[in-house]
């Protein structure tokens, strides 16, 4: 079975167990879409490796539905964390904005606790330009790592950006406070410390 025939076989199960309501052949369907995955998920792969990021976008996102219909004909729950990031990561890459924002709220609010998603989030807001967004994903990234230095930085950026200078070197202090032992840490600081003590 080709990665295509694989996907022509997908959309034509999605639509039939539309109207399948007695679920007559949930089983079916069932043993297909396991024989399926594979194949679409790695057709996205091989999109994605060619930089042909829109196909690979779509054969990802197929493969999180298929997980979908899946959980449902199966009684389960969860989602596709894999597909989704791919999906997500693609649709990015395709500059499909906004599919990319929908996908990583998706997976922040299924309870995915990963630090990149809630960066790569903040860095597609503030690509819109969309600052309150790109800060109310921040506040939610340092609710779910609290301990996180990553975030501090963040907004230590954010605020040398909108030239909050005071309460940037606020936080430089609180985050030396917290993290005394990370040189890395320090390194970022004092580059900010130094952007804020040279004249304009």
């Amino acid at each position: 079975l080709s990665k295509g025939a694989a996907i022509e076989a997908f959309d034509a199960i999605e639509a039939a167990e539309k109207h399948d309501k007695k679920g007559e052949y949930k089983n079916d369907y069932i043993f297909t879409l396991q024989v399926l995955y594979s194949k679409i998920y790695n057709a996205g792969a091989d999109a994605f490796k060619s930089k042909d990021y829109t196909t690979a976008y779509e054969s990802f996102d197929k493969a999180s539905r298929l997980t979908a219909m899946q959980n449902k004909l199966m009684g389960t729950k969860g989602i596709d964390t894999a597909a989704i990031q791919s999906a997500a990561i693609a649709a990015s890459n395709a500059k499909n904005t906004e599919k990319a924002i929908e996908l990583y709220e998706v997976l922040i609010s299924a309870g995915v606790k990963d630090e990149l998603f809630y960066q790569a989030l903040m860095d597609l807001y503030n690509s819109k330009g969309d600052k309150a967004k790109a800060e109310d994903v921040m506040n939610r990234a340092k609710v779910a790592f609290p301990n996180s230095n990553a975030f501090i930085i963040n907004e230590i950026n954010a605020l040398l950006a909108a030239g909050k200078k005071d309460e940037a070197l606020a936080k430089m202090q609180k985050a030396t406070e917290l993290y005394p032992d990370n040189a890395t840490l320090f390194f970022a600081l004092g580059t900010n410390f130094e952007a804020i003590k040279t004249p304009e």
